[in-house]
């Protein structure tokens, strides 16, 4: 093999590379934008909930024991 051809040969496969390592961060990426997403998804649901709950009390709804159960299954309910 020349040298002239070699050269082309080693460009090509470095070019290879790179795209291979940009499609890894990219995928990373999206991985990390998953997480916030779930992670804010989960505050929308508790302030729904905390919402819902609110209604509820206003409409005269009560519960022995902790507020906090509630809106734990509020959000359960809304998760399934």
């Amino acid at each position: 093999m020349r040298q002239k051809e070699r050269k082309k040969r080693d460009r090509t496969l470095q070019k290879e590379k790179g795209r291979e390592q940009r499609k890894v961060n990219e995928r990373v990426q999206y991985l990390s934008l998953s997480d916030s997403d779930l992670s804010n998804r989960m505050k929308v649901l508790r302030r729904e909930a905390i919402n819902t709950w609110a209604i509820g009390k206003k409409l005269g709804l009560s519960v022995q024991g902790d507020e906090e159960d509630v809106i734990k299954d509020i959000i359960r309910a809304e998760l399934q």
